[in-house]
């Protein structure tokens, strides 16, 4: 995935986790704010049914001479209390609107509540002996009708209190459970895959990591005996006086030169096809891939009277990377010539076949062969080499097998020791 694709990615991991809380925030502060009202209703509810009972005390003291001495029991206060009073009914009636059972009881004190008004509003108006004892007995008559409905009222508020908390917790559960579900999904089909695909890389490294330890195998023996030896020449080229012995010296010098060029060479080819660079494919014509071949190896065909055959009725054509292609054919049919059996000629079959709804290669021969036993899990391990032959390298069938399983594909082989070996190669 790029890099775009990544922060395409986070981005929708953070802003769902962001708009998750940000509901869960809103939606329980707005059920917060709810309990609050309702806290401050049942408040109002119970201030109320107190300060009946604080106008009623207020009544008494005015009306009795000997405890008016050292209290402010006037009727300023009780105007305070009062005006409280009818606000806190006015307030309750006004915040109820959905509980027709609290709206009923509301509206069943309303005459006791004006009644309490009316008579501290006289009394208010004109503190005489006779309206503050005539609003003693009236209030004294309301006062326990009205508690009792206000007991009422206050049980209904708490009634309804109770049942939206249940509701917020209900609720608070639903947000908790749609969240989990949501940071799931997000695991599920954001983060999962994305720590798969890190998982692949990570086993591509590994699997490039092996073969950066195949080169290190090369460099450090391969590359060190050559490098020493050259040293060992130089030392002898500069300390030898006759012109004859360092003439030889100098021959034997560029021949260890040209054999590290070659080595080096070796290296890298090899790690050009280990690059992870897009290859460019086209649709090739076997026989013409075939024809090229037999050209590059017209002299070893020659030499030893090899016959070769193919077969690319079933697939005559394939979209590949022709240079990788070339290599693969020039490699296989190579290593046949090379490893001919010296008992007999040697016989390359090549043909093209279906196989499962994919596409494959076979190269046949009969040459020496290999022990699978005993070389198989190696076959095609860089610098492995399993028969005695001044030309042998083993990075052949390295790269090979790297060039095609750099574009999807697989090779196989089947071999016995001088039979010959089949290789098979699937798109």
């Amino acid at each position: 995935m790029t890099k775009t694709g990544y922060k395409y990615r986070y981005a929708i991991f953070i802003f769902t986790v962001i708009i998750t809380i940000i509901t869960n925030e809103v939606v329980l502060q707005y059920k917060l704010n709810l309990q609050q009202s309702d806290a401050k209703v049942i408040n109002i509810a119970g201030r109320q049914r107190m300060l009946s009972q604080r106008i009623a005390k207020h009544l008494l003291y005015m009306g009795n001479k000997t405890q008016q001495a050292g209290h402010k029991y006037t009727k300023d206060t009780l105007k305070i209390l009062v005006n409280e009073f009818e606000k806190a009914h006015l307030f309750l009636k006004k915040t109820n609107i959905e509980n027709k059972e609290i709206d009923a009881a509301l509206s069943k004190i309303s005459k006791l509540v004006s009644s309490i008004v009316l008579n501290g509003d006289l009394v208010i108006a004109n503190p005489t002996d006779e309206n503050i004892q005539k609003a003693i007995s009236t209030i004294s008559m309301t006062e326990v009708p009205f508690l009792l409905n206000m007991e009422k009222i206050v049980s209904l508020y708490q009634k309804e209190a109770e049942a939206k908390l249940a509701n917020t917790k209900n609720i608070a559960l639903i947000l908790s459970a749609v969240s989990v579900l949501v940071l799931l999904g997000e695991f599920m089909f954001i983060i999962i895959p994305f720590f798969n695909e890190l998982f692949q890389k990570n086993k591509a490294l590994e699997t490039a990591n092996r073969r950066l330890s195949d080169f290190a195998y090369i460099t450090s023996h391969n590359l060190r005996a050559p490098i020493s030896n050259l040293n060992s020449l130089l030392f002898l080229v500069n300390n030898e006086h006759d012109e004859k012995e360092k003439k030889e010296l100098l021959f034997k010098f560029e021949t260890v030169i040209h054999n590290l060029n070659g080595t080096m060479n070796t290296l890298v080819e090899a790690l050009k096809t280990q690059s992870k660079e897009t290859r460019a494919k086209e649709t090739i014509d076997l026989e013409n891939i075939l024809d090229q071949t037999l050209e590059n190896l017209s002299a070893k065909i020659l030499n030893t009277k090899a016959v070769i055959n193919h077969d690319f009725s079933a697939i005559k054509n394939i979209f590949y990377d022709k240079i990788y292609l070339e290599s693969i054919f020039l490699n296989l049919v190579g290593n046949s010539l090379k490893y001919a059996s010296p008992n007999r000629n040697p016989e390359i079959s090549i043909l093209s076949k279906k196989k499962n709804g994919k596409m494959q290669l076979l190269f046949k021969d009969n040459g020496l062969g290999i022990d699978m036993k005993r070389h198989g899990k190696k076959l095609f391990g860089l610098n492995k080499t399993f028969h005695r032959h001044p030309e042998a390298k083993g990075v052949g069938l390295f790269m090979t097998r790297t060039q095609i399983e750099s574009l999807g594909g697989t090779i196989t082989a089947e071999s016995e020791v001088d039979k010959g070996t089949v290789f098979t190669i699937t798109f």
